[in-house]
């Protein structure tokens, strides 16, 4: 079975955001980045407790520190989508994509082949560890933080693929 994928920017954000739900090291620095205004003005407000503020002014401080800390919490995932699209408009204005925009799977008998304008990768399906389905994508994860994403656009009957991908991952482990 053969699948023609075009990527647009939207997908490639998807990535990004199931790639940071997925990998570890990501979620927690998402986290500590969400968390640092609250780190921020918790540090703020002990400075002005240790230099001796009045209490009103410490507690509308703190009252406004905290509400700006918290909008921060809550808007950084907007945040986030904005960089990501962003990064993907800068890089298509120096001419360096940051994700290739064509890609072909060729899902062989032992392996499947991913083919994009400057490389082709071959991956045996002993290397897939899991298969995760969002409501817009299919992700293959492979070996250690590389993820293989199939827009479900492009295949006809996703589940087909997974039992397909699952049988010859269970042949070629066996």
């Amino acid at each position: 079975m053969q699948i023609n994928a075009h990527f647009t920017d939207d997908d490639y954000v998807a990535f990004r955001l199931f790639y940071n739900q997925y990998d570890a090291r990501n979620r927690r620095l998402i986290l500590f980045n969400r968390s640092r205004a609250l780190l921020v003005s918790a540090i703020f407000v002990l400075l002005f407790v240790y230099l001796g503020y009045e209490k009103s002014f410490i507690l509308i401080e703190s009252a406004i520190l905290g509400l700006l800390s918290l909008l921060w919490f809550l808007f950084y995932p907007s945040y986030f989508i904005f960089m990501v699209r962003r990064s993907i408009k800068k890089m298509k204005k120096k001419g360096t994509p940051l994700f290739s925009e064509q890609m072909t799977y060729d899902f062989k008998e032992n392996e499947i082949v991913s083919t994009t304008d400057t490389r082709t990768s071959i991956i045996p399906y002993s290397s897939v560890k899991e298969i995760s389905k969002t409501a817009d994508c299919l992700y293959i994860h492979l070996y250690e933080n590389s993820l293989l994403p199939l827009p479900l656009r492009f295949i006809e009957n996703p589940d087909a693929l997974i039992d397909q991908i699952n049988q010859k991952k269970s042949k070629s482990i066996a």
